[in-house]
């Protein structure tokens, strides 16, 4: 069961970091998506 938990865990870490890289423009912006989540 932990193995499982582990496995979901890191799917889920993908899933948030391929939506805040997908919400990142690349440019010279003020605002981060992935440093404000990052943040809290």
């Amino acid at each position: 069961m932990q193995a499982l938990d582990e496995k979901l865990a890191q799917l889920q870490a993908r899933r948030s970091l391929a939506d805040l890289a997908h919400n990142c423009h690349g440019d010279a912006r003020p605002d981060c998506p992935i440093l404000d989540d990052l943040a809290g």
